[in-house]
C-alpha cells in the first residue's frame, strides 16, 4: 500500500512535468537526464518521508502498548539512558520497561539511574540471576510449608500475590534452608514476578509493570520477630529496592494485630518513601467488601470469607524437626552470637535474668534455644526492685562455694536471687514452659505493673535438698544450656488501633515524622505528605482504597498509630 502511495505521487509529478512541454527538442533531450535524476530523488525522498511516518508512529505505538504514557521529557530521558549504556556497556541491556523503573525510583535523574542500572546489572552477573528460572529448584519444604503463591490478578491487571506471613514457620524454615537459600528464594519470586508483569502485559492489552500483594497477618506474633528473620528481612528490602525498583504496586494488609506495630517500626526506616507509600492496612471484619474494589469479588478467598477455596493459609503449619540441617539448628548458626547471651542450669541451681520494668505497659520479649538437655521457664514478677548493672537487666551468676544447701530455690522460695521472697506473697508467676533438648521458644508478656521481672531456667529433675553433694566448692555437672535474647519494648511502640472503616496508608517517612505531631495547618499549602498522597483516593466514591490523613499519626521514632 505504501508503495502504491508512493508511485502515485510520483506519476503525479510526472504528469505534472509533460504539461509544459518545450517548444525545443534539442533542449528537452538536454535535459532528459535532469529530469530523469530529478524524479529518482523525488521517489527516494517521498519514499522516506513515508518509512520516517510509519516509524514514528510504530514508535508511539509501542509507548503506548508497552511503557504507558510518557511525557516528552520522560522519553528523552529513557532514550537518553539507553544511548548511555550502550555507548558504555557491552552485552544486553536491560528492556526499555526495566529502565523505566529505574528511572522512576531516581526520578528520572538520567547519571542516577545509569548507576543503579550498572550496579544492578553487576549484581546479576554476580549472582547468574539471569538463569535462576532455569536452573533453580526451590526446595520441597517451600512447597509443603510455605503460606505464599500467586493467585490470578488484581482489577488492574496486575499479578497479585497472596501470603499469610502470620502463618509462617520462620524459624522452622530457617533452620531448615538458612538465610542464603530463603534469599535465593525470594530472588526467584522476583524473576517469576517479572515474567509474571510481561505475559499480563501481552494478556490485557496495555502496560503493567508491578504486582500486588495481598498479605494476610493473622496468627502475626512476636516469634515472627526472630532476630535471624529480620536481619535477613531487612537485606531482602535492600537487595529488592536496588535491583527490582517500582515493581511492587500495592501491599494490602488485612488482620493485622498489634504486634505488627513493632514490625513496622522495625523496617520502615529501610523502606524508601515511594515504597512506602503503597503499603496499606485494613482491620475491619468485611473483608469482602473492601477488597472487591481492588479484586474480582470470585478470586477473594476463603479464609477472608470470600467464595475462591484456597489453600495457602493450611501451608503454614509446623516444619518437623527431622528436617532441620544440623549447622543451622540454633542460634550460633546465624551468626548473631553477639546479641545472644549463653546461661547455664545446673541441678539445684537454676539460671535468672532480672528485668526491671519503670514503665507499666512495657512488652517483654523473649527468644531461646536449648541446646543441650532439658528444663523449666518461668517468668515471675515482683514489686522489689534489685540493683542491676547496666542499662536494663543483670544475669544472676553466684559462684558454687558461696551457696550452701538452703541457698538452692525451692517451691515456696523459687528465686535465687532472693531466698526470702515467698511465691504468691512476693512474687508471681507470669509465664510457665517445660523445654526439651533441641526446643526453640518464642514468647511475650505485657509488663502491666512496674516492678522486677524475672527470667528464669529451672532444671527439670531438680534434686531434694537432702540428695545435693556436700563440697559446694566443686563445680557441678552441667546439667543444660540455653541461648537466649530478649527485649523490653516501650508501651507506645506496641500500639496500634487499625481502621475499620477502609484501607489507610502506613506511609512512613522520617522527615514527615516531627511535622505528623503538630496541628496541620488550615491552608492547602500546609497538607502533610500522607493527605497529598491521598487526596485523589479520598475523593474516589466507590469505595476503593480511602486513604485517612486525620486518622494515621507518625511519632518522632517512627511509631505508627491508627484511630
Amino acid at each position: 500500500m505504501k508503495e502504491s502511495l508512493i508511485f502515485h505521487l510520483f506519476n503525479r509529478a510526472s504528469i505534472s512535468l509533460e504539461e509544459n512541454p518545450s517548444n525545443s527538442v534539442r533542449k528537452e533531450s538536454d535535459r532528459s537526464w535532469r529530469r530523469n535524476s530529478s524524479k529518482k530523488m523525488q521517489f527516494a525522498s517521498l519514499e522516506m518521508s513515508l518509512m520516517n511516518d510509519g516509524k514514528s508512529k510504530l514508535e508511539s505505538d509501542y509507548i503506548q502498548r508497552f511503557l504507558g504514557s510518557l511525557s516528552l521529557l520522560e522519553e528523552g530521558r529513557l532514550v537518553e539512558l539507553r544511548s548511555s549504556l550502550s555507548n558504555s556497556l557491552k552485552g544486553k541491556i536491560p528492556n526499555d520497561a526495566h529502565l523505566l523503573r529505574f528511572l522512576r525510583a531516581s526520578d528520572f535523574e538520567v547519571a542516577k539511574a545509569r548507576e543503579l542500572v550498572i550496579s544492578s546489572m553487576m549484581w546479576r552477573k554476580q549472582h547468574n540471576v539471569d538463569k535462576i528460572l532455569s536452573t533453580y529448584d526451590p526446595p520441597s519444604v517451600f512447597d509443603d510449608y510455605f503460606p505464599g503463591q500467586w493467585h490470578h490478578h488484581d482489577l488492574e491487571g496486575r499479578p497479585l500475590y497472596l501470603l499469610c506471613l502470620g502463618q509462617i514457620d520462620i524459624k522452622g524454615l530457617f533452620k531448615t534452608v538458612g538465610e542464603e537459600g530463603f534469599i535465593k528464594y525470594v530472588l526467584n519470586f522476583c524473576e517469576e514476578g517479572l515474567r509474571k508483569i510481561e505475559q499480563a502485559t501481552s494478556q490485557f492489552g496495555k502496560p503493567i509493570s508491578t504486582w500486588t500483594f495481598l498479605v494476610d497477618l493473622d496468627g502475626l506474633t512476636l516469634k515472627h520477630l526472630w532476630r535471624p528473620a529480620i536481619r535477613t528481612l531487612l537485606k531482602i528490602i535492600e537487595i529488592v529496592q536496588a535491583n527490582y525498583p517500582e515493581t511492587m504496586g500495592s501491599v494490602l494488609i488485612v488482620r493485622a494485630p498489634r504486634v505488627f506495630a513493632v514490625l513496622w517500626t522495625l523496617i520502615s526506616p529501610f523502606i524508601n518513601e515511594r515504597t512506602a507509600k503503597k503499603f496499606m492496612i485494613y482491620s475491619g471484619n468485611d473483608y469482602v467488601d473492601c477488597l472487591k474494589h481492588y479484586m474480582d469479588e470470585e478470586w477473594i478467598p476463603d479464609f477472608l470469607n470470600g467464595p475462591c477455596r484456597c489453600l495457602v493459609n493450611k501451608a503454614g503449619r509446623p516444619i518437623p524437626k527431622t528436617l532441620y540441617r544440623h549447622e543451622l539448628s540454633n542460634v550460633v548458626g546465624h551468626g548473631l552470637e553477639p546479641l545472644y547471651s549463653t546461661g547455664h542450669v545446673y541441678k539445684g541451681y537454676p539460671h535468672e535474668v532480672l528485668i526491671p520494668v519503670v514503665d507499666a505497659g512495657s512488652v517483654l520479649t523473649w527468644d531461646f534455644d536449648v541446646v543441650k538437655g532439658s528444663c523449666n521457664f518461668q517468668l515471675y514478677y515482683t514489686t522489689k526492685l534489685f540493683p542491676v548493672e547496666g542499662p536494663s537487666s543483670c544475669s544472676v551468676s553466684t559462684g558454687f562455694s558461696s551457696l550452701s544447701p538452703s541457698s538452692s530455690t525451692g517451691s515456696s522460695h523459687p528465686l535465687l536471687v532472693d531466698r526470702n521472697l515467698i511465691l504468691g506473697v512476693d512474687v508471681f508467676i507470669q509465664a510457665n514452659d517445660s523445654c526439651d533438648d533441641g526446643d526453640s521458644v518464642q514468647g511475650t508478656h505485657v509488663c502491666e505493673k512496674k516492678g522486677t521481672y524475672v527470667m528464669q531456667w529451672k532444671s527439670s529433675d531438680s534434686p531434694h535438698i537432702s540428695q545435693l553433694p556436700f563440697d559446694f566448692s566443686l563445680p557441678m555437672s552441667n546439667k543444660c544450656k540455653v541461648i537466649y535474647y530478649y527485649e523490653l519494648l516501650n508501651a507506645d511502640d506496641y500500639n496500634i488501633e487499625s481502621c475499620h472503616s477502609s484501607f489507610s496508608s502506613l506511609n512512613v517517612m522520617k522527615s514527615e515524622s516531627q511535622r505528623s505531631l503538630e496541628p496541620a495547618p488550615s491552608s492547602s499549602a500546609g497538607e502533610t505528605l500522607i493527605e497529598r498522597a491521598s487526596s485523589a483516593a479520598a475523593a474516589n466514591s466507590n469505595g476503593a482504597f480511602v486513604h485517612q490523613p486525620s486518622t494515621t499519626s507518625v511519632t518522632a521514632n517512627g511509631k505508627v498509630n491508627f484511630s
